[in-house]
C-alpha cells in the first residue's frame, strides 16, 4: 500500500506497475487458496468449520483488489496530467498562507500581509 501511495503522490510509473502486478499476484493468490479449499475439502475435513468465514474473507478480498486496481490502473493513466503540480502547490500555497502572503490579490502577485492581523472571522 504505501507503494501505491508513494507511486501516486510522486507519479512513478514503474512503481505503480510493480504495485499493480502485486495486487494481482495478491488476487491470485486468494482464487488459489479459495480452490484449494473446496477441491481438497472432499477428501479432508481440515477447513469443514472455518469454510464460510474463509470464502466469504477471500471474496471481500479479491473485490478490494480488483478495486485497487482499476483504480490504481485510472491513476497510473492519468499521470502527467497535473496531480503531482497540484499536490506540491497545495502544500506550498499552506506554508505561505502560514508565512503571511495572500493570496487574493487582484493581479495575482503575492503582497506581504500586514504584521497586525484582523480579528475578523471568516469562512472560506
Amino acid at each position: 500500500m504505501v507503494a501505491g501511495y508513494t507511486a501516486a503522490r510522486r507519479e512513478i510509473k514503474w512503481l505503480m506497475g510493480m504495485f499493480i502486478a502485486g495486487c494481482v499476484a495478491g488476487s491470485a493468490y486468494f482464487c488459489f487458496k479459495l480452490f484449494r479449499i473446496y477441491l481438497h475439502s472432499s477428501t479432508r475435513e481440515d477447513y469443514e468449520t472455518a469454510k464460510a468465514s474463509l470464502t466469504v474473507f477471500s471474496v471481500l478480498s479479491l473485490l478490494l483488489l480488483l478495486f485497487t486496481i482499476v483504480q490504481s490502473a485510472i491513476v497510473m493513466r492519468n499521470f502527467g496530467r497535473g496531480l503531482k503540480f497540484n499536490m506540491t502547490a497545495k502544500a506550498r500555497s499552506a506554508k505561505a498562507e502560514e508565512a503571511g502572503y495572500d493570496f487574493d490579490s487582484v493581479d495575482g502577485l503575492h503582497y506581504k500581509l500586514s504584521s497586525a492581523k484582523s480579528s475578523r472571522l471568516s469562512i472560506d
